[in-house]
């Protein structure tokens, strides 16, 4: 069994970076996309994802208003899959009209194909950050294949932990991602008090 350290998780966070302009963008405020997938632009200092056309994106930015839009649920399917590709990086994406997979899962990824499976419907996803946060974790599963079963999924959720974003998630997604990271480590051998250690130093 691999043992939890600080080198590792400094080693966590040096792989599967989003780019810069993904990380320029994790500054707090409202995040404003149009259905296209273009990110227009902050406004103000909440996590919440609108989905607004450029003109009243403009409208808002001008009167200082943290205006509403259309959130991730309730936008269209197509606004929805070019917003996740915009944020996978490419357009081998499927989005499914549901919260969960059919697996149960919230996403997932196939390390050979490089696909990402979505589910389009989620609770989760009125928070920018926790979409931020699931694609960070599946695309650690794509840029490491060789890390498999619960010592995957365990080295993905602790490099969702570390990285700065994670502080932005919300509270239901924390708590979702912790209970799940919990059972992973139960799974891949992990004693409770190894368990308990890291949760306290994390």
């Amino acid at each position: 069994m691999r043992t939890v350290s600080r080198k590792n998780f400094e080693e966590l966070r040096k792989f599967n970076q989003l780019s810069d302009k993904e990380k320029s963008k994790m500054k707090g405020g409202n995040f404003y996309y149009d259905t296209n997938g273009n990110f227009l632009g902050q406004i103000g200092s909440g996590p919440s994802l609108q989905f607004v056309d450029q003109s009243t994106f403009n409208q808002f930015k001008s009167a200082g208003f943290e205006g509403t839009g259309t959130s991730f649920n309730n936008v269209s399917q197509e606004a929805k899959i070019n917003f996740i590709e915009s944020l996978w990086g490419s357009s081998n994406v499927i989005v499914y009209p549901d919260l969960r997979l059919p697996s149960g899962a919230l996403a997932a990824a196939n390390t050979d194909t490089k696909e990402l499976l979505f589910a389009g419907n989620a609770e989760f996803w009125g928070n920018y950050y926790n979409i931020i946060s699931t694609i960070q974790h599946e695309k650690y599963h794509v840029d490491n294949p060789s890390l498999t079963g619960a010592m995957g999924e365990v080295y993905a959720l602790m490099y969702q932990r570390a990285d700065s974003s994670y502080q932005n998630v919300s509270t239901d997604y924390r708590q979702a991602t912790d209970d799940l990271l919990r059972d992973q480590m139960k799974n891949a051998g992990y004693t409770q008090s190894q368990i308990d250690d890291y949760f306290n130093s994390h």
